[in-house]
């Protein structure tokens, strides 16, 4: 009897101990204490199970070689974690995202060979500014998007902050900036309440994996383990959010729209002024004549059209001409022969 009464103790300020280390973590953080006492609260009660049960516990080597292949479990899931510590020192500084959008104007003179070759000077031109743009993104940046459509293009570049001043005033070097649109974001709050999120909800995990590894019971380690692996899915998406907001702290962003423009180009030569008009009798003179000589034109025009058809209207006139002899001399009445005298 005594002996379950110590054991019953034991378990009981072992629970207290527990809660007083999650009320302590709920304490740094408001948005991730009430997760961390509601489940403080079930792991007590996974606690006084395992008391309850203390009378009927196995040696201790048995339960060990029980628990262990979940603890290992949860060890294997909890490995991402570790990849976002480097992002749980703390905000130095401000902590900004910076974007810029610049439009860029690349001038070719025209080659005076006529429009293709000008156009193909034009995207010569802004392929080389294209090619250059992106080298800017050095050892450390990379290049977000990158597209080319001979006379247009557009790149994405992801550059150190520190870097950020250098490429911009390095683009006045690939053509001419008309338009330049830059932001600023103070994100100093946002990375320092998911650093704090990160911070107490990793020891919550380890409070839940302490206990796993003391449970014995099937049931008791069932509902340890969901626990735990509800946690460690919350866990790795805050991390995921402080990793993604920590790259765009580190990497601006900077899009570059490179247009073609040709200069240099002649005028075409102005047409030539129309003769002043006339009026009154000169004016109808000149009309006049303007008829006459579309008259003649037309006529002269119909003349043409028509003569290569004369020699043959020439041959069916002559037909027509003989045989109209020869029908009338048909019908003209023979004179009768004279009769003899007495």
């Amino acid at each position: 009897m005594t002996a379950r009464r110590r054991a019953a103790l034991c378990a009981a300020a072992l629970s207290v101990g527990l809660l007083g280390l999650v009320a302590a973590c709920t304490g740094s953080n408001s948005g991730a204490g009430a997760a961390s006492s509601s489940s403080s609260a079930a792991s007590s009660a996974a606690t006084e199970n395992v008391a309850a049960g203390g009378a009927a516990r196995a040696p201790a080597s048995s339960s060990s070689s029980s628990a262990a292949p979940s603890a290992g479990s949860a060890a294997g899931r909890a490995t991402g974690a570790a990849d976002a510590g480097a992002v749980l020192q703390g905000p130095v500084g401000r902590q900004v995202i910076k974007t810029a959008s610049v439009d860029v104007t690349v001038d070719v003179r025209s080659g005076g060979r006529g429009a293709a070759a000008d156009n193909q000077l034009v995207v010569d031109a802004v392929g080389a500014a294209y090619d250059k743009v992106q080298t800017l993104v050095g050892s450390q940046g990379f290049v977000g998007a990158a597209t080319n459509r001979g006379a247009t293009a557009s790149v994405t570049l992801r550059v150190p902050v520190a870097d950020y001043g250098t490429v911009l005033s390095a683009l006045q070097d690939y053509g001419r900036v008309t338009a330049s649109t830059e932001k600023a974001d103070d994100v100093t709050g946002q990375v320092a309440d998911l650093t704090a999120r990160v911070k107490t909800m990793r020891a919550g995990v380890d409070s839940v994996r302490t206990l796993l590894t003391k449970a014995t019971r099937i049931q008791d380690i069932m509902a340890i383990e969901s626990e735990l692996n509800q946690r460690q899915a919350d866990l790795e998406s805050i991390e995921g959010q402080l990793a993604a907001v920590s790259n765009q702290v580190a990497l601006s962003t900077i899009t570059v729209n490179l247009q073609g423009r040709l200069v240099g180009v002649k005028p075409p030569a102005p047409a030539p002024a129309p003769p002043p008009g006339k009026s009154g009798f000169a004016a109808g003179l000149t009309h006049g004549w303007d008829a006459l000589k579309a008259f003649l034109t037309g006529a002269a025009a119909f003349l043409g059209a028509v003569l290569p058809f004369l020699p043959l209207l020439a041959v069916v006139a002559a037909v027509a001409l003989v045989w109209r002899r020869h029908v009338l001399r048909a019908r003209r009445p023979q004179p009768r022969p004279a009769e003899p005298a007495g």
